[in-house]
């Protein structure tokens, strides 16, 4: 191991988006996200999402089905 990533694996992704990552790993338990679950983690959390973050949640969730259905 040389401890650099492939040229094929490379990305230009800064990480902007990691803080929704750690939410969806906090939030998530193997089974399907509703938005009352995410509302109800909201308020637990004191955390106020937009839109935006929401849907982002919810993206990473159908990939890691994918992911898990694919194999």
């Amino acid at each position: 191991m040389t401890g650099k990533l492939p040229p094929d694996l490379e990305s230009d992704y800064d990480g902007a988006c990691d803080y929704v990552l750690s939410w969806f790993y906090e939030i998530f338990r193997g089974e399907r996200l509703t938005y009352t679950e995410v509302m109800n983690w909201c308020n637990l959390t004191k955390r106020n999402l937009s839109a935006f973050d929401v849907d982002l949640l919810f993206t990473a969730e159908r990939s890691w089905w994918k992911v898990k259905n694919d194999n």
